[in-house]
């Protein structure tokens, strides 16, 4: 590459950052990363020994793939641009070798786009941790090792029919038929008896010269595979009219050889994108309410590290799959509060300037119209796609009412939406921006998820009991307050949910599953505690399965029991193990009530505080960290510690085993 055209190129990669980061919200960082890692392979590809391998990993909707069409757009690689959908089925990846090969062929430079989209379809091990056989991906996996796999040489296809005709040439060859120059000497007529030869005997009349034994489509057969050795096929067809029957029967056999043969495709000088939704690391994506405040939700997702991807990739990969990955990870992180108000107001411009060249009238959001929008479109878990649909559905589907109303009124300069429950509010003024009394403000009614909510039922107080529970369970043993605890939630009205940071790295211990089981039976136990056994709710269901498996995984499998043993079940498909038995379905029922013993005496420890949490959730939808610090500073918490709380610190038991040590070595 010229100085003049490596400058152009720099210039392009600059100018791309620039767009990128005017267009997309929230993601200056990520651009930068992405732009840091290509900015080698786009400017100086021939010192390139192997792909360029980028990860996006990050939860839906948040721009990962129209990032990379996009940059993809502004650096003008469209036509080196390869998309792969790795969760569609019916594309399956024998279509991208064969895409592979086509490339191959084609392209000189070799420089390549690929982006393997929806990635964590393309896993090789199972929930059960049992090994997938997925043999379509592995050029996949080639792909990302070096940049080079082996495949079918492209004429294989022709291979049998080949075959036959050297088979068959054999024959005639043993029965007499001879061949000079490329045309049958003897025994026209065997030839053209043969099995259903006849037909090629007489295409043979019409054929570019008589009774040449090589028909056209066979040519071109021939040459497809032989095309390395002559430049045309008529240069084919010279040689062929060259050689006796034994050297045709020896080519037709050099032929098979060769179509049988496999070829090295190299893709080495590749950029390769690998994007993807990883959900084992974001654990609290699971939660899909609009009640997650966006900027606590944003400032989770930023402690997600590279540690963590790798860890998220071992559920579902090999290790050295991962290894092929590489270590350029980007993280998306997901939009805080701001982010979305920022896309809610380009997306509202954006509307008003289409609606401004049709009807030549201004449209102006009101806060409460743009708050309405945050608070029906927000879904912190699922990015920027609901808040669009959101616009779509509040403001956009009813711009034709708009338009028809502007159109007909032509002292109408501006138009301002507001949103007064439960109805849009468009309200006219004139080029003095005077609002026009005798135009009737247009109501349009709308349903929103906001409207429909209850926030003072039984039902409520139900699950503002059980969250009550969760929340002190937890404040008691893990000595965490929560980020938000919700009785009513909009996506659901008849669950709540407690949300809590995610634990720094740390040894699980026998006394942390207990009191990590008595948490998530705290709320089971709240209902019972309060209501009485005989008016417990279902609502418990998830709690107990969870506390059940996870003191049953820490007893059958990670050797907390007492005992260092893998049990199985009689049936189960791994070999390696031992049998369980009822010994052990009792411990996890001792457990289970242990659990539910200490999650009890929390709970009664600290009953003051719980029924007032579970009145203040039973008359609000929901509290934050900040309601729950002040709740618990006004005297209702018990301080002293009971007894149950991780205390435990393997370093100062180590310091201090040592130094015992020593003491006894002087004392001898």
């Amino acid at each position: 590459m010229n100085q003049e055209k490596k400058m152009d190129k720099n210039a392009l990669l600059k100018q791309a950052s620039v767009q990128l980061n005017e267009e997309y919200i929230g993601l200056e960082k990520v651009i930068e990363q992405i732009m840091h890692l290509l900015g080698n392979w786009y400017l100086y590809p021939q010192f390139q020994q192997k792909p360029v391998v980028i990860n996006l990993w990050g939860m839906t909707g948040i721009g990962k793939t129209s990032l990379v069409k996009r940059i993809v757009e502004l650096l003008k690689l469209d036509d080196i641009f390869f998309h792969f959908d790795m969760g569609n089925n019916s594309e399956h990846l024998s279509s991208i070798k064969e895409h592979l090969k086509e490339l191959e062929l084609q392209s000189e430079q070799k420089q390549i786009v690929f982006c393997f989209d929806e990635f964590q379809y393309a896993n090789t091990i199972d929930a059960m941790e049992k090994e997938l056989n997925k043999t379509y991906s592995r050029v996949v996996w080639d792909l990302l090792d070096s940049g080079c796999f082996q495949a079918q040489n492209s004429a294989g296809n022709n291979t049998a029919r080949l075959i036959t005709w050297y088979k068959n040439l054999k024959y005639l060859i043993e029965q007499g038929l001879k061949i000079e120059n490329g045309v049958i000497s003897e025994k026209t007529k065997l030839y053209a008896q043969i099995s259903n030869w006849k037909i090629r005997y007489d295409s043979l009349e019409k054929s570019f010269d008589k009774k040449l034994f090589f028909c056209h489509d066979i040519v071109d057969e021939l040459f497809e595979i032989m095309q390395n050795e002559f430049e045309t096929s008529l240069q084919l067809v010279h040689y062929l009219k060259t050689i006796n029957h034994q050297q045709t029967l020896e080519f037709i056999e050099l032929a098979i050889q060769k179509s049988q043969a496999r070829q090295t495709l190299n893709f080495s000088n590749s950029l390769i994108f690998i994007i993807g939704n990883l959900d084992e690391a974001y654990p609290f994506c699971a939660q899909l309410d609009t009640d997650i405040d966006a900027d606590l939700f944003y400032d989770l997702s930023t402690k997600i590290n590279i540690t963590d991807i790798k860890e998220a990739l071992r559920s579902r990969f090999k290790l050295e799959q991962i290894a092929r990955l590489g270590n350029n990870h980007i993280i998306y992180p997901s939009f805080s509060k701001s982010h979305y108000e920022q896309l809610i107001q380009a997306s509202l411009q954006k509307i008003a300037a289409t609606f401004y060249s049709a009807t030549k009238v201004t449209l102006h959001f009101t806060q409460a119209f743009t708050q309405l929008i945050y608070n029906e479109g927000v879904y912190p878990t699922q990015g920027c796609r609901p808040v669009l649909s959101t616009i779509q559905n509040l403001l956009e589907a009813n711009l034709p009412q708009l338009y028809v109303w502007a159109g007909n009124k032509s002292t109408i300069r501006f138009i301002t939406i507001d949103y007064q429950q439960p109805a849009l509010l468009a309200t006219c003024f004139n080029k003095l921006q005077q609002p026009l009394t005798k135009i009737p403000p247009l109501h349009i009614p709308l349903y929103t998820h906001q409207s429909n909510l209850s926030y003072s039922d039984d039902l409520q107080a139900l699950i503002a009991v059980h969250e009550a529970g969760h929340t002190v369970a937890q404040m008691q043993l893990n000595q965490q307050i929560p980020l938000t605890v919700v009785s009513v939630a909009i996506s659901n009205q008849a669950s709540g949910f407690v949300l809590t940071e995610q634990a720094e790295r740390q040894t699980v211990t026998l006394k942390q599953i207990k009191n990590k089981a008595a948490i998530m039976l705290s709320g089971y136990v709240a209902e019972y505690l309060l209501f009485s056994k005989d008016n417990l709710s279902i609502g418990s269901k998830t709690d107990i399965v969870s506390a059940t498996q996870l003191i049953a995984t820490a007893i059958r499998q990670q050797g907390l029991g007492g005992k260092p043993y893998l049990y199985i079940a009689p049936n189960s498909e791994k070999n390696a193990g031992i049998y369980e038995s009822a010994t052990e379905n009792l411990l996890v029922q001792q457990w289970l009530d242990e659990a539910t013993a200490i999650a009890e005496k929390v709970l009664q420890y600290q009953w003051p505080f719980l029924l007032q949490l579970a009145k203040q959730l039973s008359q609000q939808r929901k509290l934050t960290r900040s309601e729950i610090i002040k709740l618990k500073e006004s005297g209702f918490w018990n301080p002293e510690p009971l007894g149950f709380e991780q205390s435990f610190s393997f370093k100062k038991q180590l310091e201090l085993t040592i130094q015992n040590d020593m003491i006894q070595i002087e004392a001898q």
